[in-house]
């Protein structure tokens, strides 16, 4: 039903870049994207990404598209109904990779 691509990125220094769009996380560490692809139903699927917030999935605004981007860790979901009302979800957790480390 999906193909998922999931990739996200975290420099260090954190408290040291910069966070434009003031929600807490520095702008260099919203790298992570997921995109959907969807077989079978009827096409002209319509999307609707959600995060988890709280322990709630709320929609994102203007999500509406099969690939989401400039994402921070979390978990998120993605509804998807087809021409005919029939429905499937998914849900992915985006987390930062560990530290890159030479020995």
């Amino acid at each position: 039903m999906q193909e998922q691509g999931i990739s996200c990125h975290k420099d260090n220094n954190d408290a040291f870049k910069m966070d434009v769009n003031g929600n807490g996380i520095n702008d260099n560490a919203e790298d992570g994207s997921i995109k959907a692809q969807v077989k079978g139903g009827v096409g002209d699927y319509q999307y609707q990404w959600q995060k988890e917030v709280g322990g709630v999935f709320t929609n994102i605004s203007g999500a509406t598209r099969n690939i989401l981007e400039n994402l921070t860790a979390g978990k998120y979901k993605i509804i998807i109904k087809d021409r005919n009302d029939n429905t499937t979800s998914a849900m992915f957790q985006l987390n930062f990779p560990s530290q890159l480390k030479i020995s």
